[in-house]
């Protein structure tokens, strides 16, 4: 697989990452009065997009990738905790079906005519990321996770909150102490040994003081030198509910940066939606998508 057809598989899986009335970005407060992290993260929860099922008709999606740029469209179908399923296409013509579900990931490829079973190992490494059904799920949802893969409000017992620029700041570790270790490098490297993979994501997310919707979600890996960042531009106010619209994401390692612009509407909320995932019989199975 080329460089141009990888950026395009990424940009199909992270929207997955990822008939209403418009409503502009949501206003942030001046004064906000503080609060516990736990209780932070439980009214994130409460104020959750309730759903059974979810259609999106028509997205779009810009992506650059180290300097090159390319325009996909799709559309996406998925129904709570049970599959996602994207649709890609370039100037009419099918580009991919990506099929998601809980411990597995399905992929057509039209253009190089082959077809991917597997897990969600390839997807992180594609994009820099630690990605599972979870997190693509509530991130197009907008809904709050856990780099620890937590999801309940005790899971954050760890994390610290405060109040920044009229949002909550919900961090996992206390930056200035990761700061001062990165400036140490023998004690950082002692501070690695003892802590497990995990303890090195550092993850920030700003969540709004009157929606209690998130804004932004951070996540920092230490360990691989990486960054992966989202933004919830705008939102849409679908069935009386917040909804974004617009989405934009970054990835950066050392060796390479993606940046995503995806836009969404056209939704049909709680409505049967099928799984329609037919793989070509002629198109040939691989082990990897390298």
């Amino acid at each position: 697989m080329n460089k141009m057809k990888q950026i395009a598989m990424g940009a199909l899986i992270m929207v997955s990452f990822f008939s209403c009335r418009s409503v502009e970005k949501i206003a942030v407060v001046e004064k906000v009065k503080p609060m516990g992290v736990n209780r932070v993260v439980a009214n994130v929860q409460d104020n959750a997009f309730d759903f059974s099922s979810l259609e999106v008709k028509r997205l779009t999606v810009g992506v650059e990738n180290d300097g090159k740029k390319v325009s996909i469209r799709g559309n996406l179908k998925m129904e709570k905790d049970k599959f996602i399923l994207i649709y890609l296409s370039k100037l009419n013509m099918s580009v991919a079906r990506v099929l998601l579900k809980p411990n597995e990931v399905q992929l057509v490829n039209y253009l190089d005519k082959t077809t991917f079973k597997g897990s969600y190992e390839y997807l992180s490494a594609l994009l820099n990321a630690d990605l599972n059904y979870h997190t693509i799920q509530s991130i197009i949802t907008n809904d709050v996770f856990s780099a620890k893969d937590v999801t309940n409000s005790k899971g954050f017992k760890k994390y610290s909150c405060r109040v920044d620029s009229g949002a909550y700041v919900v961090r996992s570790e206390k930056k200035r102490k990761i700061s001062g270790l990165m400036r140490k490098e023998k004690k950082l490297n002692r501070y690695m040994k003892k802590k497990d993979e995990l303890d090195l994501l550092v993850q920030t997310l700003l969540i709004n003081p009157q929606t209690f919707k998130v804004q932004q979600v951070s996540i920092k890996d230490l360990n691989e030198d990486r960054e992966f960042k989202i933004n919830f531009e705008h939102f849409v106010d679908l069935e009386g509910q917040f909804f974004p619209d617009k989405i934009n994401a970054n990835f950066k390692s050392t060796t390479s940066s993606l940046k995503l612009k995806i836009g969404l509407s056209r939704f049909v909320l709680n409505k049967p939606v099928s799984m329609n995932f037919n793989i070509p019989e002629k198109f040939k199975k691989i082990e990897t998508l390298n």
